[in-house]
């Protein structure tokens, strides 16, 4: 969640809270369940954001290596990294 908050801090408060907002509202993604639902999460935000996620998914990758002092992968997403860390 740190990596999360802290790639979607880089947009600002405002268009934070109202991605959290579409989130749940449009997909059905709450804040509680990630990273459970980290599929469903990366998904709306493809939706949300089209090939602009790339961006987000890029700060994602950075901050979760800051978080765990790993280096992961090149070519992994976001939802492909915190899916082989958390279902090992």
């Amino acid at each position: 969640m740190e990596a999360i908050d802290k790639g979607l801090d880089a947009l600002g408060k405002s268009p934070k809270q109202a991605i959290w907002i579409l989130l749940e509202k449009d997909f059905k993604v709450y804040r509680n369940e990630i990273p459970e639902n980290i599929r469903e999460f990366h998904e709306g935000l493809q939706k949300i954001f089209g090939l602009g996620y790339r961006f987000l998914d890029t700060l994602f990758c950075h901050y979760l290596e800051e978080a765990t002092g790993k280096k992961f992968q090149e070519g992994q997403n976001f939802c492909e990294i915190v899916e082989a860390l958390c279902f090992k």
